[in-house]
């Protein structure tokens, strides 16, 4: 769908234009001096996200190591380099360089290669360079010896691993069809932080209270988390599959549940915008938390359930939790007439209808009691045939009306009572498997895609969801593409795509979740990397756009005050930049003043304008104006706290403020004047 969708002439234009206005803006910019640092990162960086793209990437973390500058993290990414593999590296140097502020010392040689190193205050030594066909950074003392170890075979590597093959195995996962895949071995993970924590705390093992929770919770069954996102099926296919040992126990007993039926659809209709249908085992679960909560703390259980008893008249486990049954479906439809989220429906499947209903009824007569009973009535109706209980509420113009009423041992509840009436009607259809979600193509494609045996399944209407985002998208690409315009990166309007075009090749996202004695996995499929939820569903999308838009119009000004301030805070993060490479090459003095660093052609004098400031502006300076005030006399060596620079507060808001280690931020008032006073008195001046 991906592929389709780019493929289309309008988004062909739409990408040229967007490449043509990167590629503008990558050209420092005499109208737009704010820009250059912006222009300076993506001439960087183009290149290398080119490269990443189109090569293989891993990124491992190994574990946790102890070294003489104590507790580290060791950790190792390895790029593909392919054919233009030697300007890849002079560029990923150049940024490594830059990043850590440091030229790498003497090349170190290891077996038959050679690296570099570089070495960072409270950090494990980095050292990076090429293996072969891959560019290697590794971080800790012997990640690269191990590293090593593995390539010339006197080490296994993680395709030897037999829980990541017996995952990938699971997840249906190859070489040819999987473009991402994560790992994590919880067995060695626990074995790794556990002593590492201990040697934080200085204790010789965990209390008993946290070892017994981890315990009964099943923390400790679970033995590998693994992830693939897959090529597949026209879309993208997420799976994931949680293994795990023994019999399910603690937060395990929440995915302990039977395999779904077409019954328990039949709640749902078939234009739902979302929805989500499960089995889920109230009653156990319950009963699995009160086992684990009296193993840890018996007395506060007791006095729970009597406190409940006491202030409802019914016990918690025999009244309450024994009425909810296994089936649970919560879902939201344009034709049960709500607008964004006030049409959802929530349908519980219970051991007694009856019963359940009169629970709720004294659940409402506890809230009549404690908000006062002229606030809230009760009242219900036959609805052919059956009875409708609603809430009526006049301590105000409150626009919703709660009801509930009941088909079968299905209870359905809604915000209102006409929702619940439609989705008791669709119950009782004789043709409820062609007006529920079953009779929905879109829902029936996903549904055969995922695992028969599931204990939950969900849709979300991506397409519908799309179309509604296109209402907020259009004025927001428009509205960027004049700002670019106004910076001097002129880009046309009219290469932005219909919505036609950006939605004919969707369809709905399904997910689903499923057990076995081996684990839980969780699927879903759809045709982008990530869903777009239904924007206004339940038939409000105009309702919702007017919202949105009254919402927006009083934010206008406000937005471009932020704005300024970001310009304010880039160009101060520019010249704390150009201050760090002044120093470098003096002695890790600071510059004398602002000026020198224009003059000397580290920043554009415009850079020292404040979009905020009210008497000067960019485009008019003169040489010597300076929005900013300067705090002379510091080095590399000075407080990381001390404000090197900062913008007067002209509105009194606060203002921006670049402080010695580089770093700028928004800062509002009274700390604002306290940290310029600090450094000030820090300074003696």
């Amino acid at each position: 769908a991906m592929g389709k969708l780019l493929a289309e002439p309008e988004m062909q234009r739409f990408i040229a234009e967007l490449d043509k206005g990167i590629k503008r803006l990558m050209v420092p910019s005499q109208r737009a001096p704010e820009l250059q640092k912006v222009a300076m990162g993506l001439q960087m960086a183009r290149p290398l996200v080119q490269h990443l793209w189109h090569h293989r990437l891993a990124l491992s973390v190994i574990g946790t190591e102890t070294t003489d500058a104590g507790p580290g993290v060791a950790v190792a990414l390895a790029v593909e380099l392919g054919d233009q593999g030697e300007g890849f590296i002079t560029q990923l140097q150049g940024l490594i360089n830059m990043a850590t502020m440091q030229a790498p010392k003497q090349p170190e040689t290891i077996g038959e290669h050679t690296f570099q190193r570089i070495d960072l205050p409270f950090l494990p030594p980095i050292r990076y360079g090429a293996l072969d066909d891959v560019f290697l950074i590794t971080v800790g003392a012997e990640v690269l010896n191990d590293i090593l170890a593995v390539k010339s075979g006197s080490a296994p590597g993680l395709n030897s691993n037999e829980r990541f093959a017996a995952a990938r195995k699971k997840l249906g996962s190859t070489s040819t069809n999987t473009a991402l895949v994560l790992h994590l071995d919880l067995v060695r993970a626990r074995e790794q932080v556990k002593p590492f924590l201990l040697g934080l705390t200085g204790s010789e093992d965990f209390p008993p209270l946290v070892a017994t929770l981890l315990d009964e919770l099943g923390v400790n069954d679970i033995e590998t988390l693994t992830y693939t996102g897959q090529l597949a099926d026209g879309g993208y296919r997420h799976a994931a599959f949680l293994a795990t040992k023994g019999q399910p126990k603690g937060v395990l007993k929440l995915f302990d549940a039977k395999p779904l039926a077409d019954e328990d659809f039949h709640a749902v209709p078939a234009d739902a915008t979302f929805f989500d249908v499960s089995n889920f085992e109230m009653a156990a679960v319950f009963d699995e938390a009160m086992r684990i909560a009296g193993a840890l703390a018996p007395e506060e259980v007791a006095e729970l359930n009597e406190e409940f008893e006491q202030y409802t008249g019914m016990k918690l486990r025999e009244d309450v939790i024994a009425l909810f049954d296994d089936g649970w479906a919560f879902f939201d439809a344009p034709s049960q007439g709500g607008m964004w989220l006030s049409g959802i429906n929530l349908v519980i499947e219970t051991t007694d209808a009856e019963a359940f209903m009169k629970m709720l009824d004294n659940f409402v007569t506890l809230i009549r009691k404690e908000a006062g009973e002229d606030k809230l009535s009760v009242k219900q109706y036959e609805h052919n045939g059956r009875t409708i209980h609603y809430v009526t509420i006049s301590a105000g113009p409150v626009p919703v009306a709660p009801a509930w009423g009941a088909h079968g041992k299905r209870v359905v509840l809604a915000l209102f009572p006409q929702m619940v009436a439609q989705t008791l009607d669709l119950l009782a259809a004789p043709d409820v498997k062609q007006r529920c979600v079953l009779g929905n193509p879109d829902f029936t494609r996903g549904r055969k895609l995922m695992p028969p045996h599931s204990t939950e399944v969900g849709y979300n209407d991506t397409r519908g969801g799309a179309a509604g985002l296109y209402k907020l998208f259009l004025p927001a690409a428009t509205a960027g593409f004049s700002f670019a315009a106004a910076n001097g990166v002129p880009l046309d309007v009219s290469t932005i795509p219909t919505q036609l075009v950006m939605t004919r090749h969707l369809f709905g996202d399904v997910y689903s979740v499923s057990h076995d004695e081996h684990g839980v996995m969780f699927v879903s499929h759809g045709p982008l990397p990530v869903p777009i939820p239904s924007i206004g569903s339940g038939g409000g999308g105009v309702a919702t756009s007017a919202m949105l838009v009254s919402i927006m119009l009083p934010s206008l000004s406000r937005a471009r005050e932020l704005s300024k301030r970001q310009v304010s805070l880039a160009n101060l993060r520019g010249i704390g930049i150009s201050c760090q490479v002044y120093a470098f090459d003096h002695q890790e003095q600071f510059p004398p003043d602002l000026q020198t660093l224009v003059d000397d052609g580290s920043i554009h004098g415009k850079q020292l304008i404040s979009p905020r400031d009210p008497s000067l502006s960019p485009d008019r300076a003169s040489p010597g104006d300076c929005s900013y005030v300067y705090i002379a006399g510091q080095t590399m060596k000075s407080n990381p706290g001390n404000v090197l620079a900062y913008e007067p507060d002209f509105d009194g808001e606060g203002g921006s403020i670049l402080f010695v280690d580089g770093h700028a931020e928004w800062i509002k008032p009274p700390r604002y004047q306290q940290v310029i006073d600090e450094t000030r008195k820090r300074l003696g001046n």
